[in-house]
């Protein structure tokens, strides 16, 4: 009889995304503010503050639209 403490029967992608929402929208800010930093041809002086303007917006744009979805939000 094998063993289930090692299955991933019952295993879903939902859940596991809702558990770890923070961290997926910490991951999607930090990829579009280092791309807006790499697609901006600008000099670092300027493409680094756009870049962490563009992570810092993106992800309280990401934090509202959770806010707004949220069946109870706190």
């Amino acid at each position: 009889m094998a063993d289930e403490r090692f299955s991933f029967k019952g295993w879903d992608w939902k859940v596991w995304l809702s558990k770890n929402k923070d961290s997926a929208k910490n991951a999607i800010a930090v990829v579009l503010g280092l791309g807006a930093t790499l697609v901006s041809n600008l000099p670092p002086k300027w493409s680094v503050p756009l870049g962490t303007v563009c992570a810092l917006a993106t992800r309280l744009a990401l934090d509202a639209f959770d806010y707004f979805i949220a069946e109870n939000p706190k």
